[in-house]
């Protein structure tokens, strides 16, 4: 649900570029656009990669878990 809320954010890119009338700002959005989808994918596999090696999904289980300080030290190596 927290990527499908966080995707939302790409439609009015795109609808600004579109509604301007310029080929310009339409190619400028379409580039804007693209950069948006690259950075959302790899959030969404830092997410899934932390989900896969803690086997929780609820945010509440998860931070409740006792090997969060492993997680700081995994973080920097999982979004490199």
């Amino acid at each position: 649900m927290f990527l499908a809320i966080l995707s939302i954010n790409l439609y009015p890119i795109l609808l600004c570029g579109w509604t301007s009338q310029s080929a310009y700002a339409a190619l400028g959005a379409l580039r804007g656009a693209a950069q948006r989808i690259s950075y959302e994918v790899r959030l969404a596999l830092a997410l899934f990669s932390i989900i896969a090696f803690y086997r929780e999904i609820s945010f509440i289980q998860f931070f409740h878990k006792t090997e969060f300080q492993l997680l700081i030290i995994f973080i920097p190596i999982i979004i490199i």
